[in-house]
């Protein structure tokens, strides 16, 4: 592909996903879409519409006309990618249908699930074991995982937006200069200037959320692909200390969602409370409530995943060991801030009057 059809890719993607946000934000004045669960409170406003999923999906749709329509070696496109194009469509119209009627637990955990079984069935699997039983269900709870991570972490203005873009960079880099499968290039391209552009509409004070459609679909797509571009990256070479390299480049990729998860998890546990009941205890919040705004949040997020996320890049291309000074540095700086993040829920106060919410 040349760097002409790139430039006009990157441009093309650009701008008509600003048109798209555009026009769902200007309907949303006569048709919105705003989360059907309105006696839950929320960090901010519910009643901005959700339509960020929206664009993200519309924009994939883009993605298989263009592949099917302007590449000319169709066996180009196999059915590993049928595979993540169907996974990606469940996990769209299961956060859509929770927007829409705010569906039970129950069913956002069967989409998942359906979502990681069609994944594992079609080999998309994280080889860790000789058990293949074990791959599967560690593969099972990853893809789970994730989506109900990037689901938490959506709890204030542009959060998701900007991890999910820094683990996209990632996941595009390791693509390129491992594989470069071009359909799946091209797919992370347009979606990561479809986020960027989603980001103009998400950034403090927000106009637009991207809904439960917008983090289960991210979810599932970072998911996904971290299994194929960082848990099983295909490599030129033999690595040192691999099972070390695999849990350090995840750790790195995902440092913000994993955090906060954790986080929310283990206190939540803690009080007796479940960890999918909600509350404005996000690190995140415990942040705001630190003094730090929401833009300022949202940036020092940016920052702290673009630097762990090339560091990871560096690691699985192999320009740097695991075991390399800088990347060490990098490693014991994301733990630091792992725990400071955990650490900062304890000792920060939080306001008399918030009340426990999602």
């Amino acid at each position: 592909m040349s760097d002409t059809i790139t430039l006009i890719i990157i441009f093309s993607s650009y701008i008509v996903s600003m048109l798209v946000y555009w026009f769902l934000l200007m309907q949303s004045k006569n048709y919105t879409l705003r989360k059907a669960n309105t006696t839950g409170v929320r960090f901010s406003s519910q009643t901005k519409p959700v339509s960020g999923g929206i664009g993200f999906f519309f924009m994939s749709i883009v993605t298989a006309v263009f592949l099917l329509y302007f590449i000319d070696d169709k066996t180009l496109i196999t059915q590993r990618h049928i595979t993540i194009g169907l996974s990606l469509i469940i996990a769209f119209f299961a956060g859509l249908l929770d927007d829409i009627n705010n569906t039970p637990p129950l069913f956002k955990f069967i989409s998942q699930l359906l979502t990681a079984l069609i994944c594992i069935y079609s080999g998309i699997v994280i080889n860790i074991s000789d058990s293949e039983i074990f791959n599967y269900i560690f593969t099972a709870l990853w893809i789970i995982g994730i989506m109900n991570s990037l689901n938490m972490l959506d709890n204030m203005d542009a959060v998701a937006s900007v991890s999910s873009l820094a683990v996209i960079i990632s996941l595009t880099a390791n693509n390129y200069f491992t594989t470069l499968d071009l359909p799946i290039h091209i797919f992370l391209m347009i979606i990561f200037f479809a986020l960027l552009s989603f980001m103009f509409f998400n950034w403090n004070p927000s106009k637009m959320y991207m809904g439960d459609s917008g983090s289960q679909f991210l979810g599932a797509l970072l998911s996904i692909f971290s299994v194929i571009y960082i848990w099983n990256p295909t490599l030129n070479a033999e690595v040192d200390y691999p099972v070390m390299r695999s849990f350090t480049v995840i750790f790195l990729s995902f440092l913000i969602p994993f955090s906060d998860t954790f986080t929310v998890t283990v206190n939540r546990l803690l009080k007796g409370k479940s960890p999918f009941v909600g509350g404005r205890d996000h690190t995140t919040h415990f942040l705001y409530y630190r003094g730090l705004n929401e833009k300022t949040i949202a940036v020092i997020f940016l920052l702290i995943m673009l630097v762990t996320n090339i560091t990871a890049v560096m690691i699985t291309i192999g320009l740097f060991s695991v075991t390399h000074p800088f990347c060490l540095t990098i490693t014991i700086l994301a733990f630091a801030y792992f725990i400071f993040a955990y650490i900062n829920t304890k000792v920060t106060k939080q306001p008399n009057n918030e009340k426990t919410v999602h």
